[in-house]
Formats: structure tokens, sequence, C-alpha cells
């Protein structure tokens, strides 16, 4: 199992997508790093709403510290990209 996530104005073909724990363990200290800097916790017993700015500035900081990232977190970067790009915000729905 893992968290899952989708825009939080989904529309009905768009199912909400599973990103595996062990993908969130390598990620962790990005989203550590985007809770220092903006006080948002993903946290991933919540469901927690992250606006396009939040979502720009985690990708950032996946990117920074994510080498070889596994395709689950490159199709999360790509959607927090989007995000950025058309102003959707991101729902994760934690356990």
């Amino acid at each position: 199992m893992g968290i899952q996530y989708n825009w939080t104005d989904k529309r009905a073909d768009e199912s909400d997508i599973t990103f595996p724990y062990k993908d969130w363990q390598i990620i962790e200290p990005a989203i550590e790093s985007l809770k220092s800097r903006t006080g948002i916790y993903i946290d991933p017993y919540a469901d927690t709403r992250l606006s396009n700015d939040h979502a720009v500035l985690l990708r950032k900081l996946i990117a920074e510290n994510v080498n070889n990232p596994s395709p689950e977190i490159t199709k999360l970067c790509g959607m927090l990209a989007e995000s950025g790009q058309t102003g959707r915000w991101l729902l994760f729905l934690g356990d």
C-alpha cells in the first residue's frame, strides 16, 4: 500500500494515484525541508492539500535530494510541475 494523491478538483476520469511507502522514505528529506521552509507538512496519516506554489518548491527539493528517481517519483514530479503550470492543487490522502 502507500499514500494516494490526485488533484483537489479531479475529474471523474482521474483516479487516485498510489505512491509506495518505499518511495515516500526516499523523498522524506524533501518533505521535511518543505515543512521547515513553509510550515506545510504532507502527513502520511492525514489528508494534505498542496498549492501550486508549494508543489513547485517540493519538486525542486526532490530534485536536489533524490538521485536516480523511481518511475513513481518521476510521475509525482511530473504532476508537481503540472501543478505549477496550471495552478491546480494536489491532494495527498493519508491512511
